[in-house]
């Protein structure tokens, strides 16, 4: 897929969110690692154009109740909103927490699954904006991406992953304005 991403102010800081869809089904993709990322110019890959994309938001699950739905505890304060597709790994006890769960806040360290529970909460969990992920042209290069980048020219950003052990890519251009 080739998704024209529009012009876009590009400077210190600038994050762009990726959202990784599976288009038969709407719901987000789940890969086995994160995506990486690969940037090219009108020559080839810009210097220090490739990465790793983060999760958008992410953290750890403090408790899971044992009730109908179950109840997560997040490790902090979130600004997740209801509806929100989390993917949960890692939650030992009450395992039907694991997975891929749709949200209903009920304050900014407590959401409620589409889950039932199982077993009481024994330990552990961590969870993530489900197919959501973070470029961030600025983390970790010296010198950064950024400083790169030209203004008025198109670059093409090539994202892969595996899914199910299956290879997938998608494409996205941008024009620096």
């Amino acid at each position: 897929m080739n998704d024209f991403l529009g012009y876009l102010p590009v400077g210190v800081g600038t994050i762009f969110p990726v959202g990784l869809v599976d288009l038969a089904t709407g719901l987000p993709i789940t890969p086995d690692s994160n995506p990486a990322y690969r940037v090219y110019g009108q020559e080839g890959l810009v210097n220090t154009g490739n990465g790793t994309l983060l999760p958008f938001e992410n953290g750890t699950i403090t408790n899971a109740t044992n009730t109908s739905p179950i109840t997560v505890t997040f490790g902090s304060a979130t600004t997740l909103s209801t509806g929100t597709c989390l993917w949960i790994k890692g939650v030992l006890g009450n395992t039907n927490a694991n997975g891929l769960h749709v949200i209903t806040v009920v304050d900014s360290t407590h959401a409620s699954l589409d889950a039932n529970g199982n077993a009481g909460y024994i330990s552990g969990g961590l969870w993530q904006t489900a197919g959501l992920y973070s470029l961030d042209l600025t983390v970790g290069t010296v010198p950064s991406l950024v400083a790169a980048l030209e203004e008025g020219q198109n670059y093409t950003v090539d994202v892969t992953w595996t899914q199910s052990s299956s290879p997938r890519t998608l494409t996205m251009t941008f024009t620096v304005g």
